[in-house]
């Protein structure tokens, strides 16, 4: 049980420490900070449990980059949809026309004639 114990803490140190560590970190920075972090368990170097402890570093590492890319992805693709919707909705919104009608009737003895002419303008 105390092994157990001892393996979640180490995993869930090694993932709190990827995810601390930027983009803005070189490789051999991140190795050091890594061989410190599992020298900092106890593991020896040069042992097993070292290369699996760093190891598990590089791997939580790469997950969390993973996640994050996804992650964006995810958002882009909303991004594109919303913007796709958007657009579509212009695309399909009813014109507003205003129409005015001018009329004009002439009546000369026992008849009447009209001219009626109406403009239409929208949007």
């Amino acid at each position: 049980m105390k092994s157990l114990r001892c393996s979640t803490n180490t995993f869930i140190a090694l993932l709190a420490s990827a995810v601390m560590t930027s983009a803005c970190v070189s490789p051999a920075e991140i190795a050091a900070a890594d061989k410190r972090t599992c020298a900092g368990y106890g593991f020896a170097e040069g042992t097993d449990a070292f290369a699996n402890c760093m190891m598990q570093a590089d791997q939580n590492r790469q997950r969390a980059a993973a996640n994050r890319e996804r992650q964006w992805q995810a958002e882009e693709q909303q991004r594109r949809l919303a913007e796709q919707q958007r657009n579509q909705t212009e695309l399909v919104r009813p014109t507003h026309e205003q129409c005015v009608t001018a009329a004009n009737s002439t009546t000369t003895g026992n008849s009447t004639s009209s001219i009626s002419n109406t403009v239409c303008s929208g949007r």
